[in-house]
C-alpha cells in the first residue's frame, strides 16, 4: 500500500503531465496566433529548453542546501507565473524571457526542474523493495496523463465553435489553466512533511540510520508523527530522532 506522501507525488506528476501535454502542442500555435514569425517561434521554443536545462543543472548542484519541499513549492510558483505570463504577454521579448526562466515544456518528455526534485523525493520515501515499482508507476502516470493532456489540446477549437470565442482568447485560457495547475500542485506539495526531514537533516547519524531502513519500517516510524496537533507532532519528532540516533527503529 502506498503512503500518502507517494500518492501526493503521483498526483502532482499527473497534473504536470496533463499541463505539459497540451502546452507542448499549443505553444507554437499560440505564438503564430500572436503574429510571431518562424524565427521568433523557434527562439522561444529553444529558450524553454535552454532555461529548463540550466535550471535543472543549477538545482542539481545546489539542492542539498535547501529543503526539498521548499524547492518543490518554488517550482510550482514558477509554473503558475509562467502560465500567467504567457496568458497575458503578447510581445516577443517578454515571452522569450518568461520562456527562459519559466517551466514550459515544449517536448514530449519531462525536461523541467520538477523531474529531479520529484525523483529525489520519491527515493526518500520509498524503501529498497518498493522503489523500482514506485518509479515505474511514476513514469507510467506521466506517460498516460500526458497523452490525455495532448488530447485536450483540441479544447480551444471547441471553445471557438461552441462559444464563438476568439482563438487567441481560447489559447490564453489554456495557458491560464497551466498556471492554475501550478497552484494546485503547490497546494498538494504543502502537505509534504518538512519538519521531520529538517530534524533529520540536523542529525547526520539519525538521518543515515533512517535512510538505511526498509520502506515498511520507515512508514511505521513516520505514521505516528502525522498528527495535526503541532505540539504533539514536535514532541514525537524529537522522540523519533533521538531513537534513530541510538540506532533503534
Amino acid at each position: 500500500m502506498m503512503s500518502a506522501h507517494v500518492r501526493r507525488l503521483l498526483w502532482v506528476r499527473a497534473l504536470r503531465a496533463f499541463g505539459d501535454g497540451f502546452v507542448s502542442l499549443l505553444l507554437p500555435l499560440y505564438l503564430i496566433e500572436l503574429g510571431l514569425g518562424p524565427f521568433e517561434v523557434g527562439a522561444i521554443t529553444a529558450g524553454t529548453l535552454l532555461g529548463s536545462g540550466v535550471l535543472t543543472l543549477a538545482i542539481g548542484l545546489s539542492a542539498h542546501r535547501f529543503r526539498l519541499r521548499t524547492l518543490l513549492l518554488c517550482a510550482t510558483f514558477m509554473m503558475a507565473a509562467t502560465g500567467l505570463g504567457f496568458a497575458v504577454m503578447t510581445h516577443f521579448w517578454p515571452l522569450l524571457l518568461i520562456a527562459v526562466v519559466g517551466t514550459l515544456n515544449p517536448s514530449s518528455g519531462d525536461v523541467s526542474v520538477f523531474l529531479p526534485l520529484e525523483q529525489a523525493a520519491l527515493a526518500h520515501v520509498a524503501g529498497d523493495r518498493q522503489r523500482t515499482a514506485l518509479f515505474a508507476r511514476y513514469s507510467l502516470v506521466g506517460a498516460l496523463v500526458a497523452a490525455l493532456g495532448a488530447l485536450s489540446a483540441g479544447l480551444p477549437e471547441l471553445m471557438v465553435d461552441a462559444a464563438g470565442m476568439p482563438m487567441r482568447s481560447a489559447l490564453q485560457l489554456m495557458f491560464g489553466l497551466y498556471g492554475a495547475i501550478g497552484l494546485a500542485a503547490a497546494a498538494i506539495y504543502r502537505k509534504l512533511p518538512a519538519d521531520f526531514a529538517a530534524a533529520l537533516g540536523r542529525d547526520a547519524k539519525a538521518k543515515k540510520f533512517f535512510e538505511g531502513l526498509s520502506y515498511s519500517k520507515k512508514k511505521l516510524l513516520v505514521t505516528p508523527i502525522e498528527v495535526k496537533n503541532p505540539d504533539v507532532r514536535k514532541e514525537r519528532i524529537a522522540k523519533t530522532v533521538a531513537q534513530l540516533k541510538e540506532g533503534k527503529a
